[in-house]
């Protein structure tokens, strides 16, 4: 009995030291797992310090792994930001994945989540003036900026939600109320039109002009039609008109410098189906004139079945939708009481006068567009995931 006792208190003893050994080793483990899961956590922020601090974060990124190891110390992070097409670099509208792994003692713990960058702030305007803004007669519907001064020669209807704005420094004409020339300064956006070229489908002048043509996801009255909806036209050193065209899609018009580019008669343009810009100009040194007359788009006049219905009997009146771009040293939207409806952005002089309205467009405003984002990664909501390896 008492050798049973002693065999019983000795496994006991036994059993006390096993679970003190075990609840050393948990404890251990734990710890090292929360140390693992720190360091996966701390990989995640110094990524987004870097997208913060580095213009150039997505080349740098795009080159694969980031590792980080603490000599002798146990404790290592590897990291990995990417898309779906694994090119951080290719469209900046992608949705971007970070995955960060966490290792301490031999313990590992793997995080991930989901990130996208925001519409560019500009787009939340009607126009944007890299330099001057002015207004002759004309209506503004929505808020618009200028990098330098703003001011209105004739009479200018406000409505909706209008306003006047341009950054600490600059100057607002009197009667453009309500004005705010104390705004935060905003950088241009400065789309890459070689990423939209590459995708497009080249047409050409007609005479010296772009004319009588139906351009859509659809439709091209020269050829086949481009899936996206996107044209594109190089005018060398020529001036050229735009004259009755229908745009459903994008339309890119490139020149080498002091070009005048004159959508001087009836157009239809609008935005296609996949966010893109509806116009990207680039004629550095030179004009463009938003001229659209009061007199309608006919289809019969044109000879082009501008809505794809089958006919030619149809007419439309001449307007401007979505998001337009244009770097040129000025540009002029006047004639008659026609909209431009959305985003027209310069990076120099805008002149909106003869009857023309703009106006804001929350479509714009809210949409991923590739060269009009804020450059940024913003978490999405409910993506954030942990496990281990």
């Amino acid at each position: 009995m008492v050798l049973l006792l002693s065999f019983t208190v000795v496994g006991a003893g036994l059993t006390l030291v096993t679970v003190q050994a075990a609840e050393r080793r948990i404890q251990h483990n734990i710890a090292s797992s929360q140390q693992a899961s720190l360091l996966a956590q701390a990989a995640e922020e110094w990524a987004f310090r870097q997208v913060e601090t580095l213009s150039d974060w997505r080349s740098a990124f795009t080159s694969g792994q980031v590792e980080s190891v603490a000599p002798g110390t146990g404790l290592a992070f590897d990291l990995i930001v990417t898309d779906a097409d694994g090119n951080l670099e290719d469209d900046d509208t992608d949705l971007v994945t970070v995955t960060a792994t966490g290792k301490s003692r031999g313990a590992v713990v793997t995080t991930s989540l989901s990130a996208t960058p925001y519409p560019h702030r500009a787009l939340g305007y009607a126009v944007v003036a890299g330099h001057d803004l002015g207004f002759g007669d004309s209506t503004v519907a929505g808020p618009v900026y200028a990098g330098n001064v703003m001011w209105t020669w004739g009479t200018v209807t406000t409505r909706d939600n209008a306003s006047f704005e341009t950054p600490l420094g600059g100057v607002i004409g009197a009667g453009l109320n309500p004005s705010n020339a104390a705004a935060d300064t905003l950088a241009l956006p400065t789309p890459d039109l070689d990423f939209y070229a590459a995708k497009a489908t080249t047409v050409s002048l007609d005479d010296g002009d772009l004319q009588r043509d139906n351009l859509t996801t659809t439709a091209n009255s020269q050829g086949s039609p481009n899936a996206q909806g996107l044209y594109y036209v190089h005018i060398g050193w020529n001036n050229v008109k735009v004259r009755d065209v229908h745009v459903n899609g994008t339309l890119i018009i490139e020149g080498y410098g002091s070009n005048t580019v004159a959508f001087d008669s009836p157009n239809w343009l609008e935005a296609g189906p996949d966010g893109h810009p509806t116009l990207l100009i680039d004629v550095p040194n030179g004009a463009v004139h938003f001229r659209l007359p009061a007199s309608q788009l006919e289809e019969g006049g044109s000879d082009v079945d501008f809505n794809e219905d089958g006919d030619r009997l149809d007419s439309f009146s001449s307007s401007i939708q979505g998001l337009v771009w244009v770097n040129a040293a000025r540009v002029d939207l006047y004639e008659s009481m026609w909209t431009m409806t959305g985003t027209l952005i310069a990076t120099n002089d805008v002149f909106v006068y003869h009857g023309v309205t703009v106006d804001d467009d929350p479509a714009v405003t809210d949409q991923l567009t590739p060269g009009f984002t804020d450059g940024m990664l913003h978490v999405i909501r409910g993506s954030i995931r942990e496990g281990g390896p």
